[in-house]
């Protein structure tokens, strides 16, 4: 019988029970000694002997709370009333809304990064590599992405400038966004899963991931009222994140 050669063979998982006082009930997998699998863990328990499941509900509320102001804050209605309102400080809204959205995330990045804990899953030994990958096309999504859409707009210096708002008629529909509707939506989900995940890394990815997918949803809403069938039209083209490469038509 053949061998498999040993720098490809399959590394051996082995059960590694861990002491109740260091990591409380819990039973690991551990792969070549780094890649940690929890198969039974008591989530209530921690190092501290403290209870870690609250403080990751509050982490879920936050990240919860901070993408629905950030939401809230663009919504149309809000910002037609504030145009009609303030007309003649209403260009430097979109600068004030990227302010204001960085600095509330300061808060809720440190409180996440007080809720680390045992990790779960390590991008290490052969799985660095599909990290690499992950990150690669996340910076080639927002680049390519940056190419379609309008940087300058969308950090608000196009609207100090004295530029006509969004809403002009053109559908841009070439380039990345040939391939994927929402390269920085995608890009931003590659980002956020690419790092090695923990209990509170999962609640904040979750949260993110259906945070970008549902803006995407809403974005289209507007669009398709902007655009009309030739968004329509541009949807069933092309996916919604995915890209699919298709032979292009003769």
């Amino acid at each position: 019988m053949a061998t498999i050669p040993a720098m490809v063979a399959a590394p051996v998982c082995r059960s590694e029970p861990v002491s109740d006082q260091d990591h409380g009930n819990l039973l690991l997998l551990r792969w070549d000694g780094r890649c940690t699998i929890p198969t039974i863990r008591n989530l209530t328990a921690s190092p501290s002997g403290g209870r870690p499941i609250p403080k990751l509900l509050l982490l879920a509320a936050a990240w919860t709370a901070w993408c629905l102001v950030h939401s809230l804050l663009i919504l149309p209605a809000l910002t037609r009333w504030l145009s009609a309102r303030l007309p003649g400080c209403y260009r430097y809204h979109r600068v004030a809304y990227n302010v204001f959205a960085m600095v509330s995330l300061i808060p809720v990045v440190l409180f996440d990064r007080s809720a680390r804990g045992e990790p779960l899953f390590a991008w290490d030994g052969a799985w660095s590599v599909l990290q690499a990958g992950l990150l690669l096309a996340a910076v080639v999504l927002f680049v390519l992405g940056g190419r379609g859409h309008d940087f300058r707009r969308f950090a608000g210096l196009a609207q100090i400038a004295g530029q006509p708002q969004a809403g002009d008629g053109v559908l841009s529909t070439t380039g990345i966004l040939g391939y994927t509707r929402h390269p920085w939506y995608l890009g931003g989900i590659l980002l956020i899963w690419a790092a090695d995940l923990d209990a509170a890394v999962l609640v904040r990815n979750a949260v993110l991931t259906v945070y970008f997918v549902a803006g995407a949803w809403w974005e289209e809403r507007k669009l398709v009222v902007e655009f009309g069938d030739a968004y329509r039209a541009y949807q069933r083209r092309v996916p919604m994140f995915l890209p699919v490469w298709r032979r292009r038509d003769r």
